[in-house]
């Protein structure tokens, strides 16, 4: 049986706190230890079943980042529709998509991730395929590392390339500005301009924080390792960074996952409001987004 009626999806934005590159495998990708949170913006994804079985899914794109996204074949919403397909047989319906896109592509924001989990989540639902989190995340896994995380969206510390979740410590809720200079700093790239990884001390994670200030002080004991081989390959990104460590109650500058997107971590609403105005009259050609993130239990 088969849902007849749009399902609408919200897909998150996801941000890096922190991206620690702990080795490098046989397989050439990199273990990474990183606590990951989502937002309170993101993309829509609409899916609609159409009367012809199997056959293709359409995807139309709308939205203020819409412009670099294209929809073929390789499109992630594609990908994940395929694998949902042969997992359930190619009986299931055809599905034309829409996706309302908010998220910019290649900032380290996880937008595509967040756009194929929502994909594996509508279809599941649409049609009545019953898999649990621990299932669609394993269907997840080949299409991006990640992928699996985005599937729940919840507060996570990833592991292994991204794919070994925990639950995230208790944090207290978060009020972020996210910017981005509008250029796209592909990861592949910016891994290759690691390097050697050096073996350091595993940090230790609290169970949970105090206040904004406590959480701050840990983060500041952290680091996003891809920061700096992403300034090298984009000096703007370094400016940004500044940027917004100049700004007034800024508790915490750093990059998203592999950049280009730079996100602060502020103690109030008001605070992150007046850097968010600084920020946009200063520099009007940035991308610059106002968020939080829920305090977790």
């Amino acid at each position: 049986m088969v849902n007849s009626g749009p399902l609408v999806e919200f897909a998150p934005a996801k941000l890096n706190l922190f991206l620690h590159v702990t080795g490098r495998r046989p397989d050439g990708y990199h273990n990474i230890l990183s606590l990951i949170v989502f937002m309170d913006f993101g993309d829509r994804l609409t899916a609609r079943p159409h009367s012809e079985p199997g056959g293709g899914a359409p995807l139309q794109i709308s939205g203020p980042m819409a412009g670099p996204i294209k929809s073929e074949e390789n499109n992630l919403i594609f990908q994940a529709t395929e694998i949902l397909k042969n997992t359930a047989g190619n009986s299931q319906s055809g599905i034309d998509f829409q996706l309302e896109k908010h998220i910019p592509v290649a900032a380290g924001l996880g937008g595509g991730s967040a756009d194929a989990a929502a994909t594996l989540r509508a279809l599941n639902r649409l049609w009545n395929l019953d898999l649990n989190d621990h299932e669609l995340e394993a269907l997840a896994l080949p299409l991006g590392a990640d992928v699996p995380v985005c599937v729940t969206s919840r507060a996570s510390l990833a592991s292994g390339i991204g794919e070994q979740l925990e639950p995230a410590p208790q944090m207290p809720e978060l009020f972020l500005l996210l910017v981005n200079p509008g250029i796209a700093v592909p990861t592949p790239v910016v891994f290759q301009g690691l390097g050697e990884t050096k073996q350091r001390p595993e940090i230790d994670i609290p169970s949970g924080f105090a206040d904004i200030a406590a959480f701050a002080e840990f983060l500041h004991t952290c680091r996003n390792d891809l920061e700096a081989p992403a300034i090298k390959i984009a000096g703007v990104v370094g400016d940004v960074l500044g940027t917004m460590r100049d700004q007034p109650d800024c508790l915490l500058a750093r990059m998203s996952g592999s950049g280009a997107t730079i996100f602060g971590l502020f103690p109030d609403k008001a605070a992150l409001a007046h850097a968010a105005n600084n920020m946009r009259r200063s520099n009007p050609a940035w991308w610059v987004m106002e968020t939080n993130v829920p305090a977790t239990k």
